[in-house]
């Protein structure tokens, strides 16, 4: 088989059983995934199921008849599975991406990322939008007597508790646009127990976050952000300099014992959220597509870093 790499703009020559056998390694977490024991495309009738609650909402005046042409899905079709090979990772995982846009709830994902924006300002002041915000907090940044590390949370998307996020959303309801209870029962619609096929199988999902929808990155940054407002803050005002890049984080802190304590307390903020650790070597380091150089004087020099693929 051919396929596209997770990162970078290289070609993945990998044998079928081997690609499906890597996929099915993830499927095969019962908690996360089942098989759909009906074997039946139930496209149509999730269409009209969104469609009967989108009109329901429009007869309690909760939302205008621009907004229900706006989100009404037509057409729709059966999502699917695919995975990309992560080649910069050892023994190459494989990253599980479902391919939702002709789904029937894929304009109703993309009108929640629109809704959700506000929860995610007040929630991941962490949160970077891009490298560039990541350089400017470079700036004026001493790490003569400090030691960088990165904390990288496994299988974010996958892992991340969809029915406690969705509550962590309600909490805001002067920032929603419905009800929380309306807001709750439309946002589950488009994100819970989501059926998929994968190598001529059905499949559900039935908790943690589609990759490949419109609302992952930003119900992934919700749940962190609010890990970093509620559980984490001590924590993270011990460091020097704090930031995600929504699975990415870089904490300074004092030394590599320090670092390593942080890490211990991280990892024990969610039962369902597991953090590693990358640190400097020989004074480089790099996060995200950044290079970091430390100089003798305890600044920073920065270059473009591409991953091996």
């Amino acid at each position: 088989m051919l396929l596209r790499p997770d990162k970078g703009s290289s070609v993945v020559i990998l044998n079928r059983d081997e690609y499906i056998n890597k996929v099915m390694s993830i499927l095969n977490n019962s908690t996360r995934f089942i098989i759909d024991n009906t074997q039946k495309d139930l496209t149509y009738a999730t269409e009209k199921r969104v469609l009967r609650k989108l009109r329901e909402l429009v007869k309690k005046n909760l939302i205008d008849n621009h907004t229900y042409n706006e989100l009404k899905p037509k057409g729709s079709q059966l999502p699917y599975l695919y995975g990309l090979p992560k080649t910069h990772k050892p023994d190459i995982p494989i990253r599980p991406i479902l391919s939702m846009a002709k789904s029937p709830f894929h304009k109703l994902a993309r009108w929640f990322t629109r809704c959700l924006e506000p929860v995610r300002k007040k929630l991941a002041a962490y949160s970077l939008k891009d490298s560039f915000e990541f350089v400017q907090k470079l700036d004026n940044l001493n790490v003569s007597d400090k030691f960088m590390v990165s904390f990288d949370v496994s299988s974010l998307f996958t892992n991340i508790p969809l029915e406690e996020t969705v509550e962590i959303i309600c909490e805001y309801p002067e920032l929603l646009p419905l009800p929380p209870q309306e807001f709750k029962q439309l946002l589950f619609l488009c994100t819970k127990n989501i059926q998929f096929k994968f190598n001529n199988f059905l499949y559900r999902q039935i908790d943690g976050i589609a990759m490949g929808s419109p609302l992952g990155p930003i119900l992934a940054d919700i749940f962190m952000g609010h890990l970093e407002q509620k559980k984490l803050k001590h924590a993270i005002d011990s460091t020097t300099l704090y930031c995600r890049y929504m699975d990415d984080t870089f904490p300074v802190r004092n030394n590599h014992q320090h670092s390593m304590y942080l890490l211990s307390l991280f990892s024990k903020v969610h039962k369902d959220i597991e953090f590693t650790m990358e640190h400097e070597v020989d004074d480089k380091f790099h996060f995200l597509d950044i290079g970091i150089s430390r100089t003798s004087d305890g600044t920073l020099q920065r270059h473009i870093h591409r991953k091996n693929t």
